[in-house]
């Protein structure tokens, strides 16, 4: 007969979880990881249209960034526990860019969940103005959600992003 006993590992606390606050609320650390699995899910019902527009192959969201770069903001929004669209702010002091994605189906498709995750990033980006130099959402020609979301938040073309063999086009936040 065989007996298997667990007494721990050296150091460590019982009950206490590596993303978890002592009162149960999720940890910095946490509310990212929980975000990702939520983009992650999202990301896995995008058609595959969807996910060339984002850069994207296979089911997991990778947001490639320049060194130096990182997320400044992400935003996720969820219908009762389902997660329906996310938005990313992501760069350093010198500029932002944008990245927004929405659930695959018809259920949620032109519901405004994008534009709903859009304008909390405008606001966001609106509180933190005089901390970037630059805001800019790239666009594909031939996806006008995507022209339209970034246009209701306020952004503007960049006319001399408009290249014949180029299919995106840049949207920016003019300086005031």
């Amino acid at each position: 007969m065989y007996e298997l006993c667990h007494y721990g590992v050296k150091g460590m606390k019982w009950g206490i979880r590596r993303y978890q606050n002592k009162d149960g609320s999720l940890t910095n650390l946490g509310k990212s990881r929980k975000n990702m699995d939520a983009i992650n899910d999202i990301v896995s019902t995008m058609s595959k249209r969807d996910k060339e527009l984002l850069n994207l192959s296979g089911n997991v969201y990778q947001r490639r960034v320049e060194e130096g770069a990182n997320v400044v903001k992400r935003i996720v929004k969820r219908i009762g526990d389902t997660p329906v669209s996310f938005l990313d702010i992501t760069g350093d002091k010198s500029g932002v860019s944008i990245s927004i994605g929405t659930r695959g189906g018809d259920e949620y498709r032109n519901k405004g969940y994008a534009s709903a995750v859009a304008k909390q990033g405008k606001k966001w980006l609106d509180e933190h103005a005089d901390e970037f130099d630059q805001v800019v959402w790239w666009a594909r020609k031939d996806n006008p959600g995507s022209i339209k979301t970034a246009q209701k938040i306020g952004l503007e073309l960049d006319e001399t992003s408009i290249l014949p063999d180029d299919p995106w086009v840049k949207y920016e936040r003019k300086k005031k």
